[in-house]
């Protein structure tokens, strides 16, 4: 790195510094207990809101998913049923050729 960037680098840290020094003295955030209790009323209600919205959604996604799982059992459970056909139909299929042939 060159001297120039340094130089650069350095004074620039130092703005950030001052800066943020400046903004620690000069401003007070404003609190919970600084809020008016119609404000903190109204806060809540957006929190309450927002949780129960998420609940809904959760419980959406939830109830999706055990609608994807019982269509997912049901189409595993026909393909076992037609799985066992073609398997029944093929055994008999065999028994009839063994049947001719004897």
């Amino acid at each position: 790195m060159t001297i120039q960037k340094k130089s650069l680098i350095s004074t620039l840290n130092t703005t950030k510094k001052a800066i943020v020094a400046s903004n620690q003295t000069g401003t007070m955030s404003v609190t919970s207990a600084t809020k008016s209790p119609a404000k903190r009323v109204a806060a809540n209600r957006v929190a309450a809101n927002r949780v129960a919205a998420n609940r809904v959604a959760a419980n959406r996604v939830a109830a999706n998913r055990v609608a994807a799982n019982r269509v997912a059992a049901n189409r595993v459970a026909a393909n076992r049923v037609a799985a066992n056909r073609v398997a029944a139909n093929r055994v008999a299929a065999n028994r009839v050729a063994a049947n001719r042939v004897g």
